[in-house]
């Protein structure tokens, strides 16, 4: 899982790096209806109804639109301990999703509402140490995700934000919030 997570967030400072270098060399005209593009990288961590979770979003905005790519997920492991056995219920939940949306801004804060397809994976496990079995379920399902996000910009590469979402697939229902950090070109 955190390789993963790891890899998805040098993969996108590249890309944003990438991008807002090459916003800045390149020369634009000024017109009358001249949107600014924006694209920036939302690392959160939050509560859900399970547990808590880890979520990486890259966002790209043009006028009123906003595309997001956002790769998030947590591993639960639980103990039972019972007169007769003892065992340990393992779940992990990786999610990518695919959301588009719209966004409005004024000069430090912008709110964005979105909504996409994702694709959930995951293992669902149950050990039982007193008769020696194990039983994995993988699943890969599809899934119905939704993203609220506000954002404070104090500055022009960094933003503190907060985010509700959620994830309705047909193994487990994910809702939550994260607290994020926001880079990229903000405003």
């Amino acid at each position: 899982m955190c390789p993963k997570i790891i890899t998805f967030t040098f993969l996108n400072l590249l890309v944003i790096g990438q991008f807002y270098t090459d916003t800045l060399l390149m020369a634009q005209e000024s017109t009358k209806d001249f949107q600014p593009r924006r694209v920036w990288m939302n690392i959160g961590t939050g509560p859900t109804n399970r547990t808590v979770i880890l979520a990486v979003t890259t966002s790209y905005s043009a006028s009123a639109l906003v595309y997001s790519v956002r790769l998030s997920g947590f591993k639960e492991k639980k103990e039972k301990f019972t007169d007769r056995t003892s065992s340990s219920q393992l779940f992990q939940f990786r999610e990518y999703a695919f959301l588009a949306g719209y966004i409005t801004r004024n000069a430090f804060v912008f709110f964005s509402a979105s909504g996409g397809l994702s694709l959930v994976e995951g293992k669902e496990g149950l050990t039982d140490y007193t008769n020696d079995g194990y039983r994995v379920v993988n699943f890969l399902n599809p899934g119905l995700s939704i993203e609220l996000n506000i954002c404070y910009t104090p500055l022009n590469i960094v933003g503190i934000g907060l985010t509700g979402y959620a994830n309705f697939n047909k193994i487990t229902n994910i809702f939550g919030a994260l607290i994020s950090l926001q880079l990229g070109r903000m405003r």
